[in-house]
């Protein structure tokens, strides 16, 4: 299913739960409706009912509970007939809305799609292929730090693909290993992932501050494709903050 769609779709059931608090904001609403003349310059309020069989009722400064609780009866009723008429339109594209390239792949035949090569991959082999190339020059080592575990295990939670120490040259800086590079599945978006552990240490913090803006040089920006966390002695990130961020950026 298409990004859009997705979105498209999850609007639908905000707007169901939009909704569902207009009735019930509209079925406490007093009776009758707003309605405004000006005199002098300065409006005046009152309560029409003759759809109920009764006149006008003027709404002075004593009654402007009433006059607030009929002017937001009137926003309620407006805001339910825009979201009615955006429910309809959403439902009426849902219905026109051709499959994706993957499905088209996936609904051939097995001995079609066994000779074919599709131009836009399943999730499965995706991931496949782009575990491959990033494990080709990724350093090997292992884990050497405790955060470095917690987010470990995070992306294994998550079935976030994701390769530890994967090869990156930065112009102006020469090789630079971020701790993981990893794969946004949703949205296909390769992001690098930086942890910066002892911010406290001077000439550590004033290295990576010169790192940081050479990854901005290469291209690589904070929530696109390029993501930073950082902790200091005494200041450790925790699993729950550290959960948080990857959920964030990964799914």
């Amino acid at each position: 299913m298409q990004l859009w769609v997705q979105e498209m779709l999850r609007h639908l059931e905000e707007n169901q739960t939009l909704l569902k608090e207009i009735d019930k904001e509209l079925r406490y609403a007093p009776k009758g409706d707003l309605q405004i003349s000006h005199y002098r310059g300065a409006a005046r309020y009152y309560r029409n009912r003759r759809a109920e069989g009764k006149g006008k009722e003027y709404l002075g400064q004593k009654k402007a509970a009433l006059r607030d609780g009929l002017a937001q009866k009137a926003y309620d009723q407006e805001l339910r007939k825009a979201v009615e008429q955006e429910q309809e339109m959403i439902r009426s594209v849902e219905l026109q809305v051709p499959p994706t390239p993957i499905e088209v792949y996936e609904a051939l035949p097995k001995e079609v799609r066994s000779l074919v090569e599709p131009l836009v991959l399943p999730d499965e082999e995706y991931i496949r292929r782009w575990l491959e190339e990033k494990k080709e020059k990724a350093s090997g080592e292992d884990y050497r730090s405790r955060i470095e575990i917690i987010y470990h295990d995070i992306y294994e939670k998550y079935d976030i693909p994701y390769v530890y120490e994967p090869s990156l040259y930065l112009d102006g800086y020469g090789p630079a290993r971020p701790d993981f590079v990893v794969l946004n599945v949703r949205t296909r978006q390769t992001l690098y992932h930086e942890h910066f552990g002892m911010m406290d240490n001077e000439e550590y913090r004033a290295n990576n501050i010169h790192k940081l803006r050479c990854y901005h040089k290469n291209g690589y920006y904070e929530g696109i494709n390029f993501f930073v966390t950082m902790e200091s002695d005494g200041r450790m990130i925790d699993y729950e903050e550290a959960e948080m961020i990857i959920k964030r950026y990964c799914l």
